[in-house]
């Protein structure tokens, strides 16, 4: 005797990226974490001061600068400016030279 079973199979996929991302991040402070303050045999974190993590920031952000510094003066140069727009004394000496 035969029988014919039918069934479907839903998959959310959005969940699943979500799933995925979610691990992924975790995993990945889990990792910045274990480079900043080490990991003892037991899993727990060795110290509270993240000097490692901070020396490594300084050393990439240097590296960063180095290599892109012209896009960087640039960024710098028009938030600054930006900002500077906002004050009172600028838009007062700009008043005195238009009159």
């Amino acid at each position: 005797m035969e029988h014919i079973v039918q069934f479907a199979v839903g998959i959310d996929d959005d969940r699943i990226q979500k799933l995925m991302e979610e691990a992924a991040a975790k995993q990945i402070i889990d990792d910045i974490k274990e480079a900043s303050h080490g990991k003892s045999y037991y899993g727990n974190t060795l110290n509270d001061e993240p000097k490692n993590l901070r020396e490594i920031f300084k050393e990439e952000i240097a590296q960063y600068v180095k290599d892109h510094a012209d896009e960087v003066i640039s960024m710098v140069v028009a938030e600054v400016s930006k900002n500077m727009m906002k004050t009172k004394k600028v838009k007062e000496a700009i008043e005195r030279i238009t009159e």
